[in-house]
């Protein structure tokens, strides 16, 4: 039966990181709190063994979870408290341990890092009250990237004489965690008058990450005349992670529009 842990104490953590958006390194230690006696039918050696698992814990506790990146870990576990009463064949100790980074545990792709330990005492008379343990995490977060499906960039084709023309976009973030610091979009027209922008958008209140564009192109509807539309959107993350996508929108003026 594995031994459980009924509490931690003085849990403290270090960050090495002075810029965290770039990656962290985090120092835990502190006690888990245990009851493992040895048992009156030992292993044939005469020593008991059983596993203690946890999850790295904060000062408050709970599981320590780990941002968005690539998480590994290292520990060290020992005995802190032990106690032996009426015998002189006495023996304490942690036979090994190993500490394992989780999957994502929930939509913000966080993960925990869970110590395992095999922990032994000597006879009956043996009893480890405490684990102190030493727990080393290094997150690399990943390169943030932000995207736009390549099947919404097609060339937009309308015939000659309309000026009001508009395509409804959908960002697609890639290791940027929410709620985002900032969603910005821009557009202009290619090559156009720097005094005049030709371009409104109307971002959705439900979601930043999905814009409606509305390309005006009075006095350039020319037949067969395609206008080249520079847009853009930015993404800030919680983290201070930023990454941009720039991409193009063609509009097309043909009497051939539209014609099946």
């Amino acid at each position: 039966m594995a031994i459980p842990v009924v509490g931690f104490d003085h849990v403290q953590v270090v960050d090495f990181s002075p810029h965290p958006a770039s990656g962290s390194l985090f120092l835990i230690t502190g006690v888990a709190k245990i009851e493992f006696r040895g048992s009156t039918t030992p292993d044939s050696d005469g020593w008991t063994r059983d596993t203690c698992s946890f999850d790295v814990p904060t000062p408050l506790g709970q599981p320590f979870l780990f941002d968005i990146g690539d998480v590994s870990a290292s520990a060290f576990v020992v005995p802190a408290t032990v106690q032996n009463v009426g015998s002189a064949d006495i023996g304490f100790g942690v036979d090994h341990f190993s500490a394992t980074v989780s999957d994502p545990i929930n939509a913000q792709q966080q993960r925990k890092v869970t110590l395992t330990s095999l922990v032994v005492t000597r006879n009956t008379q043996g009893i480890v009250w405490r684990l102190a343990f030493q727990v080393n995490v290094n997150v690399l977060t990943k390169t943030p990237s932000v995207t736009v499906p390549d099947q919404q960039q097609d060339t937009i084709c309308v015939k000659p004489g309309i000026v009001n023309v508009q395509r409804t976009y959908t960002a697609q973030t890639h290791d940027l965690q929410s709620p985002f610091r900032q969603v910005k979009w821009e557009g202009s027209v290619d090559r156009g008058d720097p005094t005049i922008n030709p371009v409104t958008i109307t971002v959705s209140s439900q979601d930043p990450l999905v814009a409606t564009f509305n390309f005006n192109t009075t006095g350039r509807t020319q037949e067969h005349q395609t206008i080249d539309f520079n847009l853009s959107v930015t993404v800030v993350d919680k983290l201070g992670l930023s990454a941009s996508f720039p991409f193009s929108q063609d509009v097309l003026h043909s009497i051939k529009c539209g014609d099946s």
